[in-house]
């Protein structure tokens, strides 16, 4: 029989054995853990460094791209420059206009319409530009008007909204441009300048003929009422010959993912797609109301179908309320029960959880459709974007490490300890280390993966939502209410 004084000490002994243990437990638990986040740290490094590589590299291309054109262009017998022609359309030469008018005889709009259009598009295809300045000039004669109109119509008649006769200058340099414009829009409709750019400007009774400014020449003289024809090639918007803007063109053109992680501007884009300049939409009818939902409101809307950010698409909702005239709030403008039809974005930055929506189309339950072009949806607190379900697969990317790491580490403890010197390599070393770089590889690429992977915001059917109206919409009636 033992004694208690020779059982206690054994006791003892297995006790501080099982504390052993479960320390060393939990100190290859901890060590896994660090290994794990270091492998994550190590993926994230290597491919922050891949795009900076990258981009340096594209920098370099881009410098070298850029002496190669310098070169190219200050080449010791390089040939003296030959400006493209100019065309003066001058009354001397027999091109009218009616006095102190912009509208044209139709003698000159014929010679506009066949030979100087011709003229311009040989002149446009030899020297390959794609810009056409077209620019009016008068004499020092006082327009005999007191107010003009150029601010309000000036871009009504360049769109074709207007006639070129509702523009009413009241000086020479309304006048020039008026005229300009009126060439333009001729030059404009020519088959053969549809690719290229016409831009109408004035040059007032400034300039003389010879690019001369004047010293206060007054007098009918023809050859000062006139129109300048040049062209040119499109303006550059910046100065590709400076490194820093190589490297940010660099950088736009796909090398690098640093310049917008969040994706913002894609969408902005997708937002403001359909938004027209304009204060009115198209209304139900061709004909006008006083009936109007103004910018600012709301209507309240519940989702038909579900949608998940996995994928883009389109969705449906269902007006739950009635939404009146905007002044009395008595006439019914948009009945309960209306379907509207729109889109998501389903590009998802990490760490969003809200999926932007613009809708596009209300249909009535009478079958008539009106086109909102981009409408927001707002949630119910008016936030932008809706917001149900997210998930950001985080079992998905550090699940895979950790297992990717068990494997990798179960392959290296199974391998046999090599007996030979430090010096020396077996065949066992040799394989335990190429399964130890191949798996780290593996790992690197398995979490890159999975950390790339966008969240998925799912939106379940029945989301109650408000559409934001952003701007006014006519209607030729009030609406009558569903039944």
């Amino acid at each position: 029989m033992v004694s208690r004084a020779e059982a206690s000490p054994k006791l003892e002994h297995k006790g501080y054995n099982r504390g052993l243990i479960l320390g060393l437990t939990m100190t290859e638990s901890m060590l896994l853990l660090v290994f794990c986040l270091l492998l994550v740290a190590a993926a994230m490094i290597t491919a922050e460094r891949k795009q900076r590589m990258a981009a340096e590299q594209r920098l370099v291309q881009l410098e070298t791209q850029n002496k190669e054109l310098s070169a190219q262009l200050f080449k010791g017998n390089a040939q003296p420059h030959e400006w493209p022609p100019i065309i003066n359309l001058s009354e001397a030469g027999g091109y009218y206009f009616t006095s102190s008018s912009a509208a044209l005889t139709p003698e000159f709009e014929g010679k506009l319409e066949t030979s100087i259009a011709e003229q311009i598009a040989d002149n446009l295809e030899r020297n390959k530009v794609d810009v056409v300045e077209v620019i009016g000039h008068t004499d020092e004669q006082r327009v005999a008007r007191s107010t003009s109109n150029l601010d309000d119509a000036s871009i009504g008649v360049i769109d074709g909204r207007l006639p070129v006769d509702a523009l009413q200058p009241a000086d020479n340099s309304g006048l020039g441009l008026a005229r300009a414009i009126a060439v333009a829009n001729v030059l404009k409709a020519n088959a053969n300048l549809k690719h290229v750019t016409v831009l109408p400007m004035s040059a007032a009774q400034l300039v003389v003929p010879g690019d001369k400014l004047t010293a206060g020449q007054a007098g009918d003289v023809l050859e000062r009422r006139r129109i300048e024809i040049r062209i040119r090639r499109r303006a550059e918007s910046n100065d590709k010959s400076n490194a820093q803007d190589l490297y940010a063109a660099a950088l736009k053109s796909g090398v690098g993912q640093g310049v917008d992680p969040n994706g913002q501007a894609s969408k902005e884009g997708f937002l403001y797609r359909d938004i027209k300049d304009l204060r009115y939409l198209n209304q139900v009818v061709p004909q006008l109301s006083s009936f109007e939902l103004k910018r600012g409101s709301v209507i309240p809307v519940t989702l038909i179908t579900g949608l998940s950010s996995d994928l883009p698409g389109r969705i449906t909702a269902q007006v739950s309320q009635n939404v009146y005239y905007s002044a009395t709030g008595h006439r019914l403008l948009v009945p309960q029960g209306a379907k509207l039809f729109g889109r998501y974005d389903s590009k998802v930055s990490f760490g969003q959880d809200r999926v932007l929506i613009v809708w596009t189309d209300l249909i009535f339950p009478d079958g008539s459709t009106l086109q909102i072009s981009g409408m927001a949806g707002t949630d119910a607190e008016g936030y932008g974007g809706f917001r149900d379900k997210t998930d950001r697969h985080l079992w998905r990317a550090f699940g895979s490490a950790a297992l990717v790491a068990l494997i990798g580490t179960g392959i290296d403890m199974s391998m046999p300890e090599s007996s030979t010197l430090a010096t020396q390599d077996t065949a066992s070393d040799a394989a335990r280390r190429n399964f130890a770089e191949s798996f780290g590889r593996v790992a690197e690429q398995t979490i890159s993966r999975n950390l790339n992977a966008q969240p998925t915001i799912t939106i379940r059917p029945g989301y109650k939502f408000n559409v934001l109206v952003d701007q006014d919409i006519v209607f030729p009636s009030p609406r009558r209410s569903t039944p």
